[in-house]
């Protein structure tokens, strides 16, 4: 099983992050702050895009870990590979249009049998799992030899990271709301072409190798 880590690092100065609640109104997210300050900045969800076409085949089936809605995340992969399956706590996952097929499962828990994706992989999901060994273990379990595992989790050094521990709930709610994260807020597609999508650059990556499978 070869895993794939992509952490994403802080890339905002500390004065960037002072502004005023009328300035964070005019904005419509963290990617305008981004635009303007670091014009060539490529956003993590395209990388973590990129990793994952690495290794996709016309013959394999992959597993969505943690899958959603599927709006904050939109892909294509069913047009790449055979078989698109997803699983998530939240029943919206059957809605997510990403999928050839939807499950209602805990991910330490997954309904299938054992070798049968040649590829899992899930976007900031594994942060927030109660029990990681057994999420682990068990994604393990259903990966093929040679399987990859590709996963993204915020940085605890990231600006948002820190910020989140600093601040109460009620503080999220108002700033999401105010910074372009409502339910009109339309979601880009990281559907690119591999060709036009930079390679990674202020991220860590991290590869390993198990050669017990």
């Amino acid at each position: 099983m070869r895993v794939v880590l992509l952490m994403t690092a802080g890339h905002l100065a500390a004065g960037h992050l002072v502004a005023s609640a009328a300035r964070i109104r005019n904005l419509q997210g963290i990617a305008e702050l981004d635009a303007k300050y670091y014009p060539n900045y490529v956003r993590p969800d395209v990388r973590f895009d990129r990793a994952i076409r690495r290794y996709l085949h016309p013959t394999d089936s992959i597993l969505d870990a943690g899958a959603g809605r599927g709006e904050k995340f939109r892909y294509d992969y069913k047009t790449w590979v055979e078989r698109v399956v997803g699983v998530d706590l939240e029943e919206g996952v059957l809605a997510n249009p990403n999928l050839d097929e939807a499950y209602v499962a805990d991910l330490a828990h997954l309904p299938f049998d054992d070798a049968t994706f040649d590829l899992v992989f899930s976007r900031c999901v594994l942060e927030h799992v109660e029990d990681p060994v057994s999420v682990f273990e068990e994604l393990r379990r259903v990966l093929r030899p040679n399987g990859h595992l590709i996963f993204r989790v915020p940085s605890r050094f990231h600006y948002v990271s820190i910020a989140a521990r600093l601040t109460p709930l009620r503080f999220h709610r108002w700033f999401n709301a105010h910074r372009g994260f409502g339910a009109q807020r339309s979601i880009e597609s990281t559907t690119a072409p591999r060709s036009a999508i930079s390679p990674p650059q202020p991220a860590t990556t991290f590869e390993s190798w198990s050669s017990s499978r």
